[in-house]
């Protein structure tokens, strides 16, 4: 199953309040270019980094933004398709 993961608990995880082996293993866990503009803008390069390479460990697919018809992932709509989750059970 795709689930969207929301910036926060990518800061979790890099924290350690979350251990990412805790992911299900049936998850894709997937982020959008708005996750990703987020960790961007991060002010700490230091936390930057480290959240960018929490993204690289822990994420199967980035969906690309596609302007005329919304953000795609691998071709599919997100709608019906992503669980957002900013929580891990």
């Amino acid at each position: 199953m795709k689930v969207m993961l929301d910036t926060n608990v990518f800061n979790h995880l890099v924290e350690g309040s979350i251990d990412p082996a805790s992911i299900p293993s049936d998850w894709e866990p997937v982020i959008t270019h708005l996750q990703n503009d987020e960790i961007e803008r991060t002010a700490d390069p230091s936390k930057r980094k480290a959240l960018q390479a929490m993204v690289i460990a822990v994420v199967t697919v980035k969906v690309r933004p596609n302007r005329q018809r919304g953000a795609h992932l691998d071709g599919e709509r997100l709608s019906g398709q992503v669980q957002l989750r900013s929580t891990i059970p």
